[in-house]
């Protein structure tokens, strides 16, 4: 996921546990990720990338999974959190 503000790009990676289909979804970080390569982290502007440690994701698939509209929020092994909202659609 990229989203910008103010003209600073920033990337946000989730990995999402199950096969999705359209509806609400709510995961937890790291509960219901089996996956030990499957990671939540952010990449920040000055190049920093932080690994979520515990976090939670809510979204709404749509449209046959071509729209996805949700939050997270996550905290790092060293206590930074981060959260948001996002709103993709594919095309």
């Amino acid at each position: 996921m990229v989203g910008s503000d103010d003209g600073t790009y920033h990337t946000i990676g989730f990995g999402y546990p199950a096969h999705s289909k359209d509806g609400s979804h709510k995961a937890y970080y790291k509960k219901d990720f089996f996956d030990s390569y499957m990671t939540w982290s952010y990449s920040d502007k000055d190049g920093g990338t932080h690994v979520a440690d515990e976090g939670e994701l809510n979204v709404t698939f749509s449209n046959h999974l071509n729209s996805a509209k949700g939050s997270y929020s996550f905290e790092t092994k060293e206590g930074t959190k981060f959260e948001g909202t996002f709103d993709l659609k594919a095309g």
